[in-house]
């Protein structure tokens, strides 16, 4: 689902961005970009999680201890 967003930029950003996107395309543009930027900050931030080694040791005997709670159970 699309969503309409208006924004306020400066003349010079808005000519910058326009040349650089070309025309009629400024919307996918500035999509591509967010999109990339929300990843790379994703991608970072369970690169960090992963190096707690103490949070993946906790995280790990959770999984297990789930995985033994439902094992009796029957579907």
């Amino acid at each position: 689902m699309a969503r309409k967003l208006t924004i306020l930029l400066d003349d010079e950003v808005y000519e910058r961005l326009h040349a650089a996107a070309g025309k009629r395309r400024v919307g996918r543009y500035v999509e591509a970009l967010v999109r990339d930027r929300l990843r790379d900050e994703l991608e970072s931030a369970y690169a960090a999680m992963a190096r707690e080694e103490a949070r993946e040791a906790d995280a790990f005997d959770w999984a297990e201890a789930t995985l033994e709670d439902v094992s009796d159970e029957t579907r």
